[in-house]
């Protein structure tokens, strides 16, 4: 029972909340799991919230459940959150602001999925805004860069992506919790836990980082950062000596005497027109960077199938009624992730049937969470699709899944199908012709 024990650091950054921060406390110390300390780093109050914690939780500071510090001077929420990194002596890192509260379950919540997915680092929930409004859905690493939809307040990691990736960007006014997250996402497909586990108050009744600070410059400053990786790829430098051009190809330094800029704008048009022809592309990454590419996977979700081909490749009607376990997905495209850096062209999830499979949905989430950029497709033979809830179109649609219908000889509402597709804004494939027989019959 030891083994399994999770403890948190949960790290609350404050100035001059002593009107709402009791609230928050209370919150974290009235949760069912209770193996956690809370951090407050009191950004220079000027208010009595010195005074009321350690007067209304002398206890908790005398057995190190709450660690309280005061900074000499008011140095914003990313230096006070770094310091509450630094303080924290658990290995599961959680944050709560001060005029927000968790709700009861939050802890036992997070340490439960930390415990059944104990490969991954990342976990986060859905809040629920005082406007009334929920913010939180299945990740999606692009639709990410395109704006924040996690919630730092329920955003749990491990304290060793801190030394990995970095702390919290002190140069950032706004938007600091986005630009965090990207950076420890970017390698590290989170869980996403369908729960709403945090009260926000987003109100404008006082002040907030939210609502007194401009993004702009902060937009700028995030979309730069992942600018940088662009320019390691491909960038011209001066040398010290002023005759040479260093072209900078995928962290390969190549020194070239030059006679004028436009010998390098040329290079520059020419490599770039080659890049993107994929053929040229791939010989480009093979040759530069020692990483796997794979064109296509395919994934067996369920072994049976609802059909009775004599000629069937895949054997359905010799097998057994089994389904793939979610957990074993997950460790293998976690690892497959890891092997290929999420550059596979294809991914299939097929059968069987795979709309046989009652957590389809969970198996799209995770493929789209582990790979942004790849093209994921479910290959059915159509029959269930009329039957298919509108989470399952919902989902197809938030994770940019194909539907493909693998053309079998068999009665289909065809115009059903698509208009269902249409209406829900998911890309469907029909072949052109059918199959007719085993080995026979090839559609277009």
């Amino acid at each position: 029972m030891i083994k399994n024990k999770i403890n948190f650091s949960i790290i609350m950054p404050t100035y001059n909340r002593d009107f709402c921060i009791e609230k928050a406390i209370d919150s974290l110390l009235n949760q069912t799991y209770q193996n956690f300390e809370l951090i407050i780093i009191d950004d220079g109050s000027k208010d009595n919230t010195e005074e009321l914690i350690n007067q209304k939780y002398q206890k908790e500071l005398q057995n190190k459940k709450i660690v309280y510090k005061k900074l000499n001077k008011n140095q914003g929420v990313c230096k006070a959150r770094n310091t509450g990194l630094k303080l924290a002596k658990y290995d599961w890192i959680g944050y709560l602001d001060s005029d927000n509260e968790m709700l009861p379950e939050f802890l036992e919540t997070f340490q439960t999925e930390i415990l059944k997915n104990p490969q991954n680092k990342i976990f986060y929930a859905k809040i629920l805004r005082s406007d009334g409004s929920i913010c939180g859905r299945a990740f999606n690493y692009t639709s990410l860069l395109q704006g924040n939809y996690i919630d730092m307040g329920v955003f749990v990691h491990n304290k060793s992506l801190v030394k990995k990736y970095g702390k919290f960007d002190t140069k950032l006014k706004r938007l600091v919790d986005w630009d965090l997250i990207i950076r420890y996402t970017k390698n590290n497909a989170p869980i996403f836990i369908e729960k709403i586990l945090l009260n926000y108050n987003n109100s404008d009744e006082y002040e907030r980082i939210t609502n007194c600070c401009s993004c702009e410059n902060a937009k700028k400053r995030i979309h730069k950062k992942q600018q940088k990786f662009l320019q390691q790829i491909f960038s011209i430098k001066n040398s010290y000596d002023r005759r040479h051009k260093v072209i900078t190809i995928f962290g390969i330094k190549i020194k070239i005497k030059i006679k004028s800029k436009k010998l390098i704008a040329r290079a520059n048009e020419n490599f770039l027109r080659e890049i993107k022809k994929k053929e040229q592309e791939n010989q480009l990454l093979k040759k530069f960077v020692p990483k796997s590419f794979l064109d296509y996977v395919e994934i067996h979700l369920v072994e049976h199938c609802n059909l009775n081909c004599a000629g069937c490749t895949h054997f359905c009607p010799l097998a057994e009624e089994a389904y793939l376990d979610i957990e074993t997905f997950s460790k293998d495209l976690n690892r497959l992730a890891d092997l290929t850096n999420r550059q596979v062209g294809k991914i299939r999830l097929m059968g069987g049937e795979p709309l046989l499979h009652p957590e389809l949905n969970k198996f799209m989430e995770k493929a789209r969470g582990f790979f942004p950029n790849t093209k994921i497709s479910v290959v059915t033979n159509g029959i269930l699709l009329n039957k298919q809830s509108q989470k399952f179109w919902d989902c197809c649609r938030e994770n940019d899944i194909l539907i493909t219908i693998s053309g079998y000889p068999i009665k289909l509402d065809y115009d059903f199908i698509k208009n269902k597709a249409k209406e829900n804004n998911v890309h469907l494939t029909i072949p052109k012709i059918q199959k007719q027989s085993f080995g026979t019959g090839l559609w277009i």
